[in-house]
């Protein structure tokens, strides 16, 4: 490509992007590049002449634009004068309308002349400075001519198979045996090869180098060591001074080789295995270890660590915008894609920052006072999403588990204002309710789920599912909200619990009749719940009731697991009302809280699909409605208990009291009667903020709290699969090591997929569900965290003509055989898979 093509070209580009384009060319450069571009859809408009003339065809060429319902219509305006930048002189423009409804060339420092003439040729910066150097700037042709002079290496460019300098740099850089065996047969290239490594590195080779593997060598450490010290900020410590690396002018072309060799995939094997050997051979680590800032880039491995650092250092110093801009830029460099743990822990600091971003927005609101509605409205509307947000930090951090330094201080100080703010919310949230009762009058109550919502849609003639999800919190049902709504329209609205809001009060709340006669005692230390003198405390309590309701058999009870596992089609054709029943969420925060946060994307993906079985088998409408939310810290922090106050408490849970007694200054006591609740003993006790009565809580529930006792309720409207004549057939590739099968001796495995360019038919970009399945189909891993999966839903997203690095993590204990699948997150498609066998040393 010639350099007036190149320039031809940015023009182009700039003319996609804006439109409309004004080039101010006081040097009148491009006046011949501009005339010969004017054709077809673009209107070109000269203003080196008549400006009055060349003012009217601006705008009416503008009002042709605007008129162009194709938008394929693009205007050029050429000025052969200077840009003007002062607001006075902008204003006297007689094209300034045309700039600031399109764009401008040049603009910016990429677009000054010298830059553009490095960016065409820099494997020529040397010589393109040199010139620039004498004060007389080099013509378009003149750096046109520059490109065949550089290529004038004839037997190498042909034995390399390469095409100009910094392809045949890139090709003898990253040379395999076939390329070494050819370079053998001959010696007459390696004096145009010491010439053109001269010509566009400046750097001179010993003559008498002439062994292949001691030329490669020299050429990387000169390339990666020149790239460190034109990157680093201060002077080069005194024992790396004298090490040979380029100067200034041929930087642009080291820094593009540099970011080729990073880029190019069958190169970045050899450039990490380069840059180690150049690290160690230098010792450049340990002699930079007084080094606080090595600048943009990072060359060598260590480099990456300091930016961890520095993002630490600034978030400590609540310099939150700067720490997140560190992230943004280090996140996809090199080392972060090449080792999973390092994805993960940017994934990490990604997180944390925004979490304290988020917060510290929030401060504000926080500390406002508001009646209950109010901050029904505000947790709904604004702070679930800082709960989704640690959540998904929460998840991140088990799948690096153990968080080591410097990463571990940022999230102890996440995790520290996120308890915060949640407990003075929580206060806040107790001290209304104190004040004008529960549950809020502007509010749907739990108790009215079924009248308003399930009995209306069966007597119209729907077939409704009805979820009973045991701690479905409300940013739960946000996050499946936004995975189903693509295919199943939904609405969310916020229910107000049944207190207290612990599973036996919660699920009655949620049967027919239960609006004004269910009623609540205690027996042996635990709740009692009766819905119409009629006992409901187990689920076939619950599922008896609806029976009686809807009919014996025009309704049935199932559980989740089966739901998924069994085909219960033919089953169901005669079923109106189905209860679909799952303890999973609180079985687990109550059993295991430490697993709880990473499992819940996979319960969501259950739901999900039993949705999809569902509206396949002709149901009509789901309602999903849970018992109570929850509250979840991490179990470093769980010491915030208190002691309960005085009384005869018949119940007595991690964080609610029911009986009789009084508050104290850790406490809120509330009387059963002015909290809906239907009960002979007097008064409900509950820990101030997110406390608890038991030490060492991770998980709990009961108490008020926006987290447990706002409800989520969702409508969906089901709609069966759209069925084609043939499925689409994505051709997406899994692989361990490049193949379909081996041996893995860690629990956490990177694995390369795939979604080939070839797939011209394929969308844009795929969502998929990487799951590790032991012998017996059991789930025993799934993808861990990095940059290329979604710490919320656990899903990866993958572009066409991409190929990533996906690390698995496996069950902890786990060893035998386990095929891992890539499949389709919403139907269980499958793509691929990949065969695998545990095999530890011990």
């Amino acid at each position: 490509m010639s350099f007036k093509s190149f320039l031809t070209d940015r023009l182009q580009l700039r003319l996609r992007r804006h439109r409309a384009l004004v080039c101010y060319d006081p040097a009148q450069r491009y006046q011949t590049i501009v005339t010969e571009m004017g054709s077809g859809d673009l209107a070109l408009v000269n203003a080196g002449a008549d400006l009055l003339e060349a003012r009217e065809q601006c705008l009416e060429a503008l009002v042709s634009l605007g008129e162009d319902a194709t938008c394929r219509k693009q205007l050029l305006v050429y000025v052969p004068r200077a840009r003007p930048l002062e607001d006075g002189q902008q204003c006297l423009d007689p094209f300034a309308m045309c700039a600031v409804a399109g764009g401008v060339f040049p603009d910016g420092a990429g677009d000054e002349y010298r830059a553009l003439c490095l960016e065409y040729l820099p494997e020529q910066a040397g010589q393109i400075e040199s010139m620039f150097a004498t004060g007389e700037e080099p013509t378009v042709d003149v750096i046109s001519s520059l490109r065949s002079s550089a290529t004038d290496s004839p037997v190498l460019q042909q034995l390399l198979e390469a095409d100009g300098p910094k392809d045949m740099l890139i090709r003898f850089l990253t040379a395999e045996k076939k390329t070494i065996s050819a370079l053998k047969t001959t010696g007459h290239w390696i004096k145009d090869f010491k010439e053109l490594v001269l010509r566009t590195l400046g750097l001179k080779m010993d003559g008498s180098k002439e062994e292949i593997g001691e030329l490669q060598s020299t050429l990387w450490r000169y390339l990666l060591f020149s790239e460190f010290a034109q990157d680093l900020p201060g002077e080069l410590p005194a024992s790396l001074a004298s090490v040979p690396h380029a100067g200034p002018a041929h930087a642009p072309f080291v820094r593009a080789l540099c970011d080729t060799l990073r880029d190019l995939g069958k190169a970045q094997s050899v450039y990490e295995e380069s840059a180690e050997r150049v690290a160690a051979e230098l010792g450049i680590e340990h002699v930079c270890e007084g080094v606080t800032d090595f600048g943009e880039r990072d060359t060598f491995s260590f480099e990456e660590r300091d930016f961890l650092r520095r993002f630490t250092v600034e978030l400590a110093a609540k310099r939150l915008e700067e720490a997140r801009e560190i992230v943004v830029s280090r996140r996809n460099t090199f080392w972060v894609q090449r080792d999973a743990r390092r994805s993960t822990e940017w994934q990490l600091a990604d997180l944390t920052a925004r979490l304290l971003l988020e917060l510290e927005t929030l401060q504000p609101e926080i500390k406002q006072q508001r009646k209950l509605e109010g901050w029904i409205e505000f947790y709904t509307s604004t702070f679930a999403r800082v709960d989704t947000l640690h959540r998904a930090m929460e998840q991140v951090a088990a799948d690096l588990s153990p968080v080591g330094a410097p990463l571990d201080v940022a999230l102890q100080e996440a995790r520290s204002v996120h308890q915060t703010a949640s407990d003075s919310m929580a206060r806040k949230f107790q001290a209304a309710i104190l004040e004008s009762g529960w549950p809020a009058a502007s509010t749907m109550r739990a108790v009215d789920v079924f009248d308003r919502c399930v009995e209306p849609r069966w007597r119209a003639g729907e077939r409704v599912a009805y979820f009973w999800i045991d701690a479905f919190r409300y940013e739960l049902a946000q996050a499946l909200e936004a995975t189903i709504n693509s295919r199943h329209p939904s609405k969310l609205d916020p229910v107000c619990a049944s207190m207290p809001c612990l599973t036996p009060v919660g699920m009655a709340a949620l049967l027919p009749g239960a609006s004004g006669a269910l009623e609540i005692d205690v027996e042996e230390g635990k709740p009692r719940a009766r819905v119409k003198d009629k006992i409901a405390a187990t689920p076939k309590d619950r599922a008896d009731i609806l029976a009686a309701h809807v009919g014996t058999n025009r309704s049935r009870m199932v559980d989740l697991e089966d739901l998924l596992v069994n085909n219960l089609t033919e089953e169901l054709e005669s079923v109106e009302v189905l209860a679909v029943k799952t303890t999973d969420i609180d079985s687990l925060g109550e059993n295991n809280p430490g697993y709880l946060i990473t499992m819940l994307p996979g319960f969501l993906r259950k739901i999900e699909l039993a949705l999809n079985h569902l509206a396949n088998a002709g149901f009509t409408r789901a309602i999903l409605a849970t018992d109570h939310g929850f509250g979840w810290m991490n179990a470093t922090s769980s010491g915030n208990a208190v002691s309960k106050p005085q009384g005869d408490w018949k119940m007595a849970k991690d964080r609610v009291l029911l009986g009789e007694g009084s508050d104290d200054a850790y406490s809120y006591l509330y009387k059963t009667a002015d909290i809906a609740v239907r009960s002979k003993l007097p008064h409900l006790a509950v820990p101030k903020g997110m406390a608890t009565f038991t030490n060492g809580v991770t998980y709990f529930h009961g108490g008020f709290s926006p987290q447990e006792c706002i409800l989520p309720l969702l409508d969906v409207e089901l709609k069966p699969a759209v069925r084609t004549q043939t499925a689409q057939r994505l051709d997406i590739t899994l692989t361990y090591r490049g193949a379909k099968e081996g041996l893995i001796t860690t629990l956490t495995p990177s694995l390369e997929l795939t979604y080939p360019a070839a797939d011209l038919f394929g969308p844009p970009s795929v969502r998929i569900l990487i799951t590790a399945l032991d012998s017996a189909g059991k789930v025993i891993g799934q993808a861990a965290a990095s940059h290329s999966v979604d710490p919320a839903t656990r899903e990866v997203n993958l572009e066409r003509a991409k190929a990533i690095k996906v690390p698995i993590r496996i069950q902890e204990g786990f060893e035998g055989n386990l095929t891992v699948i890539a499949a389709d997150p919403a139907t269980g498609a499958q793509y691929a898979s990949v065969k695998l066998k545990t095999n530890f040393f011990r």
